[in-house]
């Protein structure tokens, strides 16, 4: 440590480095249910960014969209409160949702380039020369793995050592139980069947056999669905909805 051991060592790792550093803080399983929850919605958004950004007719309204849903997403994860998954599945509705008012063209398909390779950089703009912004502007479509499917990778490698190797067989039963929980939470993410009947001729039993919503018909019921929003509620604050 050379004299500076004093000064906390923040790392998100499933190898135990830093381990006999000074911690910037312990995770907690409150804290890496949100870190998961977190992880998912952010899966989220890049993806269906990916999918809008070369087909916009508007330039800029998919980044306008990623503005709006980041700013709900980091207040329900702001302060001491711990966010609740049924939460959770309202800002998937809600990011798909906002999404879903990007006007798009897609008379012409793109090209389809996936990024893989090292974390960083195929994250990061700084360590891959904005990759990302070159390949569409050359008029492809990029795709990314979610960093959730990192993270999986990661514990299922956990549970695999002691198939392998023996050692702790809780930690194995702990991961295997770890996996089943994210990919129940992730089954969450997959979006209806695309409809492409027009909805306003459809009668009332076929489109609620779809899955499909009206909207409120007079003010009180729209109202009455604005105070029984839990997404709209915690976005607006306490001053609005009392």
């Amino acid at each position: 440590k050379n004299g500076y051991g004093f000064i906390p060592v923040i790392s998100l790792n499933f190898s135990g480095l830093e381990k006999d550093a000074n911690p910037g803080f312990k995770l907690t399983k409150t804290m890496l249910i949100q870190v998961a929850y977190a992880l998912l919605i952010g899966d989220l958004i890049m993806m269906v960014a990916n999918q809008c950004r070369p087909y916009e007719v508007v330039p800029g309204s998919t980044d306008k969209a990623i503005e709006i849903c980041m700013n709900a997403v980091t207040a329900r994860f702001t302060g001491d409160r711990m966010v609740q998954y049924r939460e959770v599945k309202h800002l998937y509705r809600y990011v798909l949702t906002a999404f879903g008012k990007v006007r798009l063209d897609k008379s012409k398909k793109k090209k389809l380039v996936g990024i893989v390779g090292e974390i960083y950089v195929k994250y990061s703009p700084l360590g891959n020369n904005d990759l990302q912004k070159f390949l569409e502007s050359e008029g492809c479509e990029v795709n990314f793995p979610g960093l959730m499917g990192f993270c999986q990778y990661c514990i299922f490698n956990m549970g695999e050592d002691y198939v392998l190797y023996g050692g702790n067989g809780a930690l194995k039963f702990g991961s295997d139980r770890l996996l089943d929980w994210l990919d129940g939470i992730e089954r969450g993410l997959t979006p209806p069947a695309e409809i492409t009947e027009n909805i306003f001729a459809m009668d009332a039993a076929t489109r609620l056999a779809n899955g499909i919503e009206n909207l409120p018909g007079s003010l009180e019921e729209a109202v009455y669905a604005l105070e029984s929003d839990e997404l709209m509620a915690a976005t607006l604050g306490e001053h609005v909805f009392p």
